[in-house]
């Protein structure tokens, strides 16, 4: 049985706190993801991991954020070799020197967009092989998102008190998310009203599956029917024919 163990870590930062805490899971999780996909790939074993991710990883916050993966089977044997690429070829540089069309580059630009968004740094180690990665800077065309502002309307659904994140989603597109941690009293005033739809304008980034924005004017909380063009809540979902 061998094991990897990917360990997170960030000068002068206390993962106790909830939102930091949750900030580091999702950056490991994609730094695992990345990793355990990277060496399934010439061994196709697409399948073998999904099973190493879903059923043999188990993770750690406290003191710092690590995972403990069993890794067998023919990705075991190729983990090495991945290893070795993410070490030489996660930061910046290296990164914009392989080409878009090379199977293992989205692995890569994945582990690259985790680390350096927040400068974090990463312990990999597994059977002889251990080493550290970190001070990544962020690669030109690793990270798929894309600016955007204009108006939002939104259907909350989902509230954080603690990061006071608002998730939600709107007519045009599947998930959005409004970040006001900047704003507590406006996330206190809204949470307290559970309002069924907002609009205002914000600003920050979208790629295919979220729009990730702060609000640049004070959400408005508004008629569903009236924002979202004649949209009846209750019945959201089903269909109607002939005026049935």
């Amino acid at each position: 049985m061998t094991i990897l163990t990917i360990t997170l870590t960030q000068a002068a930062t206390q993962f106790g706190n909830p939102t930091v805490a949750r900030q580091a899971i999702t950056a490991i999780d994609d730094v695992l993801t990345a990793t355990i996909s990277l060496a399934a790939q010439p061994a196709r074993q697409k399948r073998g991991a999904k099973l190493i991710l879903e059923a043999k990883s188990t993770l750690a916050i406290k003191p710092t954020p690590k995972t403990t993966s069993i890794v067998d089977g023919p990705i075991a044997n190729a983990l090495p070799n991945a290893l070795a690429l993410i070490a030489t070829s996660c930061s910046a540089t290296a990164l914009e020197a392989i080409a878009s069309n090379v199977p293992a580059r989205k692995h890569l630009a994945r582990i690259n967009r985790a680390l350096a968004f927040r400068d974090y740094s990463c312990s990999f180690s597994f059977e002889e092989q251990k080493f550290t990665i970190g001070n990544l800077g962020l690669a030109a065309h690793a990270n798929a998102d894309e600016p955007w502002a204009g108006e939002v309307i939104m259907e909350p659904d989902c509230w954080h008190a603690g990061s006071r994140l608002v998730l939600g989603a709107g007519p045009d597109r599947k998930n959005t998310m409004l970040d006001l941690a900047h704003t507590p009293e406006i996330y206190s005033f809204l949470a307290s009203q559970q309002p069924k739809a907002i609009r205002f304008q914000g600003r920050g980034f979208r790629n295919k599956r979220i729009l990730r924005v702060i609000a640049e004017t004070k959400p408005e909380i508004v008629t569903p029917s009236t924002a979202l063009g004649e949209i009846d809540f209750q019945t959201k979902g089903t269909s109607h024919k002939n005026g049935e």
